[in-house]
């Protein structure tokens, strides 16, 4: 019997990079190669042909038993959609044999599957990767920096302890007004690139701009 699923569209390429682009852009994408009826639980990830991995552990790395799951859903048709999606978030977080893992697949995926890699850090992919995907570039937001002159003033007067309290605060700010913030008060740009790669390894953001105010004040003495 001849099915009743729409054709899936095909101007979107199938394997594709999102730089910087977020789970919203990824969910929209999807949206678009779904019809309306499906769009509700793709909203509430219930979707069973739209599978979205994220890193794991105290490592937030993407396991090699994740990836290699991915790989055997790839193989398997749809179970209620004309296609299957997989959503990898912080792409960059996979290890290399994970990575290697999927290059056939990104390189001749099945006609019904589409890929969705997001990534903010998109030169941390193995090259072999990023060869594989189309990439959509979005645009960051703007973000108003955060004004760090008290905190700058506590470490000036070796105030440690008040300084540490208000920094575990910060911790609920959005890192990027914080950079921006340390850009404003004269940190180096080398360090603050440094200090968002340290974020994004999962080092304690106390630690991360306790260093950068410890760097302004060492430079501010020499």
């Amino acid at each position: 019997m001849k099915s009743s699923l729409p054709q899936v569209p095909s101007t979107l390429p199938q394997s594709n990079l999102l730089i910087g682009g977020s789970l919203d852009d990824a969910v929209h994408l999807a949206k678009n190669l779904l019809s309306e009826e499906h769009h509700s639980k793709i909203d509430t990830e219930n979707h069973p042909d739209v599978h979205l991995y994220r890193p794991e552990g105290k490592s937030q790395m993407h396991p090699m038993a994740s990836i290699q799951k991915l790989v055997r859903e790839i193989a398997l048709p749809p179970f209620e959609s004309p296609c299957k999606l997989f959503i990898i978030e912080d792409a960059e977080k996979m290890l290399p044999s994970s990575s290697n893992a999927l290059l056939k697949s990104l390189e001749e995926p099945p006609k019904d599957t589409f890929f969705f890699l997001l990534s903010d850090h998109p030169e941390l992919l193995l090259p072999t990767i990023t060869s594989r995907l189309y990439p959509h570039n979005f645009e960051q937001k703007e973000v108003a920096p955060l004004d760090l002159a008290p905190y700058l003033s506590h470490a000036q007067k070796r105030e440690w302890d008040i300084l540490l309290e208000e920094l575990s605060k910060l911790e609920e700010e959005d890192p990027r007004a914080i950079l921006h913030g340390f850009l404003k008060i004269g940190a180096l740009p080398d360090s603050v690139a440094k200090a968002q790669k340290a974020l994004d390894h999962n080092v304690k953001p106390r630690t991360v701009f306790l260093q950068l105010f410890l760097e302004k004040l060492q430079r501010s003495h020499s």
